[in-house]
């Protein structure tokens, strides 16, 4: 059972395994590159499977790592899809089932998950990553009820 993958967990695993270099992708992401080792093996360690092969200066995947590269990236972009999702929702905004159906398609999807919606498929994957975003999100619509009312003044939306 997976209790602390995080979203950022897959984003730098994916970082490393495009760059093939734990320096280039620490520079990418902007993190320590010793940090950014630790978190990878934390990842590893969770999972209970090897994923970079590392040598002094080369980091290849293994076939398992391959395979977890391409369904990290499903993941993510499954992910981006639900807060842009939400996001649209939060401003009032609609978008038509073909255009959802699109972009889902594009992004490799299964048949059998194409069905559920953007935020369905993410807390299948992630519940706890989920469970943050869906709480921030909420926390996002309250405030800006909040704001709307008659209850806030413009000296309160500064602080």
């Amino acid at each position: 059972m997976l209790r602390e993958m995080e979203l950022r967990h897959l984003r730098y695993f994916v970082a490393v395994a495009e760059a093939l270099s734990f320096t280039k992708a620490a520079e990418k992401l902007r993190i320590a590159q010793p940090s950014l080792t630790k978190q990878v093996r934390n990842l590893e360690d969770e999972i209970g499977v090897k994923l970079l092969d590392r040598s002094n200066n080369c980091v290849a995947l293994t076939d398992a790592g391959s395979l977890f590269l391409f369904e990290s990236k499903k993941l993510l972009a499954i992910c981006a899809e639900s807060i842009a999702a939400a996001q649209r929702m939060n401003r009032g905004e609609s978008r038509g089932a073909s255009n959802r159906k699109a972009s889902l398609s594009s992004s490799g999807v299964s048949e059998k998950t194409r069905s559920m919606s953007g935020i369905a498929k993410c807390r299948v994957a992630m519940p706890l990553a989920c469970r943050r975003m869906a709480r921030r999100v909420s926390n996002e619509r309250r405030l800006n009820r909040w704001r709307a009312s008659d209850r806030c003044t413009m000296s309160q939306h500064s602080a």
